[in-house]
């Protein structure tokens, strides 16, 4: 058995949590090519806001623009899952260091747009109670 890392087990329960959502599932299993390991790790750069990872793969580009660029269909359900996901899966101060080093780490993209929209609350109690089910 493998020491994992709390972001580590962070970035594969929000896979899991993704790949079970009807959308986001079947949008993450197109652009990993039905890899889903590949979107755990590409998940783990946004959880661990402790390292610098500045230099991103492709899979992680597009989470980051998933999550925080609030464009098109998936992007407007990503946000407020994501904001949720952390809300449910730890501590208030850690969800606010994942969320700041996240648009942090956006930011840093070359390809940032300025007038990205930031995350938004939408109801995250609601949709706390629709991950638990």
């Amino acid at each position: 058995m493998t020491n994992k890392t709390k972001a580590g087990l962070l970035a594969e329960t929000l896979s899991g949590a993704l790949r079970r959502h009807p959308h986001l599932g079947n949008v993450l299993t197109h652009i990993s090519s039905a890899r889903w390991p590949r979107v755990d790790k590409a998940l783990l750069p946004l959880l661990n806001p402790y390292r610098e990872f500045f230099d991103v793969s492709p899979l992680t580009k597009n989470l980051l623009e998933l999550i925080c660029d609030n464009r098109g269909t998936t992007g407007r359900i990503m946000q407020p899952f994501f904001r949720a996901f952390l809300a449910k899966s730890v501590t208030k101060e850690e969800a606010e260091q994942i969320e700041a080093w996240v648009w942090k780490l956006r930011a840093a993209q070359p390809d940032y747009i300025s007038n990205t929209t930031p995350l938004i609350p939408a109801e995250p109690e609601r949709l706390i109670e629709r991950l638990a089910s």
